[in-house]
């Protein structure tokens, strides 16, 4: 190969090699935004709370469930229970719920009662009502058991209201017998609950 043939070739590698390290191509370029600008989102919340911190009543009833003494508001601690008497627990709790798409469901752990002789003469019944519901707030959804958030507000206040109901009865069947051994007995009470939880469900 002569030296000519040799420096065309070396110039034309040279030109290739300064393209390919250094050099660079220019075209057309634009860019737009995407959106009007930054934007916030805000989750929503479902949540619980406690109203007051709850009263309690006793009353007094015959034989036939007959009221006899009318409920007053008592401290469970000074009370010295008897056959006929009946302990009421009231307590309200507000409901805060928002979100187009939230569906919820409200459970309950009931309040109980030790295993004493006393205890064991107390009938307990642990109630929780239904949300209160309205066409612009909480609503009843499609399936039972189940509320909703209705889209039209977004976000809603309700209430729910827990009654423990705790009887011992007058007259009872064998009470001669089963009440005599409760006299100057105890018995420790312990708080229920009440839950909200999500579902997927509507």
């Amino acid at each position: 190969m002569n030296k000519t043939t040799k420096a065309s070739i070396a110039t034309a590698t040279g030109i290739v090699l300064l393209l390919g390290g250094g050099a660079s191509l220019a075209y057309w370029t634009d860019t737009a935004n995407t959106g009007s600008g930054s934007q916030i989102i805000n989750a929503g919340t479902l949540a619980i709370a406690p109203v007051d911190s709850g009263t309690w009543t006793k009353g007094f009833y015959n034989n036939a469930g007959t009221q006899v003494t009318a409920p007053a508001t008592v401290s469970p601690g000074s009370v010295l229970l008897v056959p006929g008497n009946r302990l009421v627990y009231t307590q309200t709790f507000t409901v805060t719920a928002s979100g187009q798409d939230l569906y919820f469901t409200v459970g309950s752990t009931a309040g109980s009662k030790s295993a004493t002789t006393l205890g064991g003469r107390l009938t307990s019944t642990f109630t929780v009502s239904n949300p209160t519901t309205s066409a612009t707030t909480i609503t009843a959804s499609t399936t039972p058991g189940v509320y909703k958030v209705a889209a039209a507000s977004g976000s809603a206040t309700s209430t729910i209201t827990v009654t423990w109901t705790l009887d011992w009865p007058f007259g009872a069947a064998g009470s001669d017998t089963a009440d005599n051994p409760a006299k100057g007995g105890t018995v420790t009470l312990t708080q229920g609950a009440i839950t909200l939880t999500q579902v997927a469900t509507p």
